[in-house]
């Protein structure tokens, strides 16, 4: 499991990343059996703002991409296991539909999902 650390200074950044799993929560389960997660939908205009300051879990390029030609970023793909902390703010980048099984979307199917309502945007937010 890798430790993903925010960047020093300012406002507390929001990650940002393909999917939401229950295994977030683990640190948080640690000592409880509880967890209170929120779940917004966001405007693309609303998720922009809070990927100007966010920090990439994102494991698949066509998303990094797709963020970074839309919003003028510089994401880049880190892969790795992501831990929720309280408090924390996750950007989600969700396709609405399941793929077929090894489907690798690329920049323009990523695009195309998007001005199809095929791709939405949710704010997770994680309290204990």
């Amino acid at each position: 499991m890798y430790d993903v650390m925010a960047p020093a200074g300012g406002e507390k950044p929001a990650y940002v990343a393909n999917a939401f799993s229950l295994s977030m929560l683990s640190s948080l389960l640690k000592d409880r059996d509880t967890v209170t997660v929120s779940v917004r939908k966001l405007s693309a205009k609303e998720a922009e703002r809070y990927l100007r300051n966010s920090v990439s879990v994102l494991g698949h390029e066509g998303t990094v991409k797709l963020l970074n030609e839309l919003f003028g970023l510089n994401l880049k793909v880190n892969r790795v296991n992501y831990v929720a902390n309280e408090n924390d703010k996750l950007v989600v980048v969700q396709l609405n539909e399941r793929l077929p099984e090894g489907k690798v979307l690329s920049l323009d199917e990523m695009k195309e999902m998007l001005k199809n309502g095929k791709l939405s945007f949710y704010l997770v937010t994680f309290y204990s």
